[in-house]
């Protein structure tokens, strides 16, 4: 079972969170870029990371949110195709242009059906 699967909607929209937040960092400092050191297990990893911010109730976890999408949003404007083409390692270990990072929030709409299956669940 996925870890992913135990968790309920909030700690998905924290999951969401962690790595849309250290996709930020990577790409104010896209120059220096790598990935995140995860370890052997990817799994407890992202738990930890998911627990570490539990104290984060949903209006906490979207005003963040929106913080990124608002740098995210930012980044598509104001940098050029060619500061979009530079290619580095990105945060989860591939490598990826400026703009594959910037577009991230594409990776929600996989999490986005999570949560709604959760919904449907209960």
């Amino acid at each position: 079972m996925c870890i992913r699967d135990r968790w309920n909607a909030l700690d998905q929209l924290r999951h969401m969170l962690v790595w849309e937040e250290i996709t930020v960092q990577a790409l104010k400092n896209w120059q220096q870029s790598t990935a995140v050191n995860v370890g052997e297990h990817f799994d407890a990893w992202n738990e930890a990371q998911v627990q570490a911010l539990s104290n984060l109730d949903m209006q906490a976890i979207m005003q963040r949110l929106n913080t990124v999408y608002d740098y995210l949003a930012e980044q598509l404007a104001t940098n050029s195709d060619a500061e979009l083409a530079i290619e580095r390692m990105a945060p989860w270990g591939h490598m990826a242009t400026r703009l594959n990072a910037i577009a991230v929030f594409y990776h929600d709409a996989e999490h986005l059906q999570e949560l709604r299956n959760i919904l449907e669940a209960h």
